[in-house]
């Protein structure tokens, strides 16, 4: 679980978006430190949002955060 540690305060900071313009720009803002994150864990982190679910990927961890925006 320590990927999901690693990844515990972004994931935090997603949640906190208001709206999907400010997800969808946090979660490019994160992607290079989402990547080394992988890199130190030898795996492979997904982190993408499916009809207002944030979808987190990677060993051991299946995240599905539902978020609700009025957009």
């Amino acid at each position: 679980m320590k990927v999901y540690a690693d990844l515990r305060h972004i994931i935090d900071d997603l949640k906190a978006s208001k709206n999907s313009n400010e997800l969808y720009s946090k979660i490019q803002k994160y992607k290079d430190s989402i990547n080394c994150i992988a890199a130190e864990n030898d795996t492979s982190i997904i982190v993408e949002v499916i009809q207002n679910e944030l979808i987190v990927v990677a060993d051991n961890v299946d995240k599905h955060i539902k978020l609700k925006f009025d957009d």
